[in-house]
């Protein structure tokens, strides 16, 4: 770990900017499926027995429940669930994005983009053509530390996974088995990253840094979140997420012990969420994470998009 004295801003790069994008920006399109929507469909399509309305399940364990479920209850858990991964990706292949988000993504405001979506709406802004096999740096086959695809000079990190990794060794590494949906595979991630940041060898986070920095094949999205500036808008950051959490607690942990941390972190969200999501903002205010607030008018998301953008020098200073 950084000694009380450590700083990062040797690792600090201003001009690389990150805007991180969730599944609110797949919600803007008339007739959009909510994530519920989506498991429904699949639901009745694999005719799976379960009860999908109670949202108290966490979707992770929710996810676990309809694999157990399918077959009744019989065959191979890992063959169920690449039949619903699979579908996953079949509607997540379908999406296209919305001229609001396009316009965001295509702006000068940032660099590269960090998603928890499985598609290729962000790469489609960057490229038309786009299919979600070109530009892929390492074709992990399961988890999403190392693999981003690059268009030109732009990183698009697909940090949950991606309908297609690319990847073509092990047969049981499907294309897409990187979605990262289950509690199972939520838990493992959780793992993965937090030797990302605390390493079992005694390696601290300035050690981990450094290597990464130094071999292309350690590149990975986690050290972004201590080196870059980042803008979350579009996401949740529901409690389920709790490799981000993480994190972002741990970053606080540090500031407080007088490390350098020069870069920030914001939550962009609309100014008509303020008050239900207020749990969070305490938190992540509590946490060094600046949550803007993005005026526009109730339920307008399309507007909210437009509004940050068009406004983005007056958010820069708020």
């Amino acid at each position: 770990m950084p000694t009380q004295n450590s700083t990062l801003s040797q690792f600090y790069n201003k001009q690389e900017r990150y805007l991180f994008l969730g599944n609110g920006i797949n919600q803007l399109h008339d007739g959009s499926l909510r994530w519920k929507g989506l498991l429904k469909l699949i639901v009745d399509e694999l005719k799976i027995k379960v009860n999908i309305d109670d949202d108290r399940k966490s979707n992770t364990l929710l996810f676990e429940e309809m694999a157990y479920a399918i077959n009744h209850h019989k065959g191979d858990i890992e063959t169920n669930i690449h039949s619903l991964k699979k579908l996953l990706a079949l509607k997540a292949s379908e999406l296209e994005p919305h001229e609001a988000v396009a316009n965001l993504v295509n702006s000068d405001k940032y660099q590269h983009f960090l998603t928890t979506n499985y598609d290729y709406c962000i790469e489609k802004c960057l490229q038309d053509t786009y299919d979600g096999t070109r530009g892929k740096h390492q074709k992990t086959p399961k988890y999403s530390l190392f693999r981003y695809n690059q268009i030109n000079e732009t990183k698009v990190w697909h940090i949950h996974g991606e309908v297609n990794t690319g990847y073509t060794g092990n047969k049981q590494f499907y294309p897409e088995a990187s979605i990262l949906i289950g509690f199972e595979q939520y838990s493992d991630y959780l793992q993965k990253v937090h030797q990302m940041v605390k390493s079992s060898n005694g390696k601290g986070l300035i050690n981990l840094i450094t290597d990464a920095n130094n071999n292309s094949k350690k590149e990975n999205w986690v050290h972004l979140f201590y080196t870059r500036d980042i803008d979350i808008i579009g996401f949740g950051l529901e409690y389920v997420e709790n490799h981000l959490w993480f994190l972002l607690n741990f970053r606080a942990r540090l500031l407080r012990k007088n490390i350098k941390i020069p870069n920030t972190i914001r939550w962009i969200i609309p100014e008509f969420c303020w008050n239900e999501k207020k749990d969070k903002i305490e938190i992540l205010e509590a946490i060094h994470v600046k949550v803007i607030p993005v005026k526009t008018t109730k339920n307008d998301y399309i507007g909210f998009y437009k509004n940050f953008l068009e406004n983005h020098a007056e958010y820069e200073n708020y």
